[in-house]
């Protein structure tokens, strides 16, 4: 019989902003005056909270902190295409994401200074609490994708990854089971190229494996697009598509935004060309350009803007500092509806031993453990 060719396919790539932010006038961008600026308004204020959170950090003020210059457009754009009752599952780098979503920067700080207190999300969000294992919460956002499915919600998914976790086993397995059963979910790359995880020449592209990774979705039965992930009118359009697609149940999306970080993350970060790209490619930079394009900006409301985000961002690196500590018996709470007696134990002990500390106890009333195990 011979061979034949038994299908191809293409990967599409959607960038709608060239360097100098003009868009092509071909293109709809379908995007109201209103929706940009506050896109860039975010984007400018995230962009502040960065650098602020950087000097903390550096000071030791936080234990860690993922830097995410050069992410503001795909972290600031999506959550704000979500509806309240959608999912969102960000990585370790999704303090945008989170900000978009309504949670308070001050929250932000709390969590790198390595307070719990951190972990308060806005009341009633749908949003999950990342995890630091790479992809760990990919599988858990297929399972929410099936849980709306079931309950026949009105509900979309939106899980971030890096590159690197797009080559690990639960991003494939959160897929086979997005793709098989046709789950809301919709799965953003931010492809920094390279990283620790995928070691290679742009990434991903090394002998024999593939030039995108939007195409991983062709495997699965999903729709897979390449996005300028540093183009916020590309970002918009790709994300609105592929929510839409997933309301509609059409399935899942995987979207491989690129974006360039002027930031290290591996030796060798960032290279004179990277720099030299970054420049060109800045996101907040190519939006403004857009903006004064369209007459909708100047460099004085640019300037009054700047001062307002980092009134807004000193302020919350104030209420972070000012904070009281945490109550230690706080680690006691919110982990059993009914705790067992080896920690109702533990807490009387340390409940005695805090009244010793503030002098209001004397060292012979201290209790005496029983020496059990749990």
């Amino acid at each position: 019989m011979g061979s034949r060719t038994a299908a191809r396919f293409d990967v599409e790539r959607i960038e709608m902003l060239d360097a100098e932010g003009r868009a092509d006038a071909a293109v709809g961008v379908g995007i109201p005056d209103a929706g940009l600026l506050g896109y860039y308004r975010r984007m400018v204020e995230i962009r502040a909270f960065d650098e602020k959170a950087t000097a903390l950090c550096r000071q030791g003020k936080l234990i860690a902190y993922h830097r995410l210059r050069g992410h503001e457009a795909t972290q600031i754009v999506p959550p704000t295409l979500l509806k309240p009752q959608d999912w969102m599952a960000p990585t370790h780098r999704g303090h945008g994401a989170y900000y978009a979503r309504g949670l308070k920067l001050r929250y932000i700080l709390l969590y790198w200074a390595g307070d719990e207190r951190g972990l308060k999300l806005p009341e009633g969000s749908n949003d999950v609490v990342f995890s630091f294992p790479v992809g760990s919460h990919l599988t858990q956002a297929a399972g929410l994708g099936l849980a709306a499915r079931l309950r026949r919600e009105d509900t979309v998914v939106l899980a971030y990854l890096g590159d690197g976790a797009a080559g690990k086993g639960d991003f494939h397995e959160s897929l086979t089971l997005a793709g098989r059963l046709k789950l809301p979910v919709i799965y953003l790359i931010e492809n920094h190229r390279p990283s620790g995880d995928f070691p290679a020449e742009g990434g991903q592209d090394w002998p024999g494996g593939p030039k995108t990774l939007a195409q991983t979705a062709i495997a699965y039965g999903a729709h897979g697009v390449q996005v300028d992930g540093s183009d916020p009118l590309a970002v918009h359009q790709a994300l609105s598509d592929a929510i839409e697609r997933a309301r509609l149940g059409g399935g899942p999306t995987v979207a491989e935004c690129e974006v360039c970080r002027p930031t290290s993350v591996v030796p060798g970060e960032p290279s004179p060309a990277d720099l030299g790209a970054w420049k060109m490619k800045d996101p907040v930079a190519r939006l403004r350009r857009h903006l004064t394009a369209k007459g909708l900006w100047d460099d004085d409301r640019d300037m009054k803007l700047k001062v307002e985000a980092e009134t807004l961002v000193r302020y919350e690196a104030e209420e972070f500092e000012g904070a009281l500590p945490p109550d230690p018996l706080d680690m006691f709470s919110e982990n059993y509806a009914t705790a067992p007696w080896h920690l109702r134990e533990q807490r009387l002990e340390l409940e005695a031993l805090l009244e010793l500390k503030r002098g209001r106890k004397d060292v012979d009333d201290l209790p005496r453990p029983e020496g059990r195990f749990p």
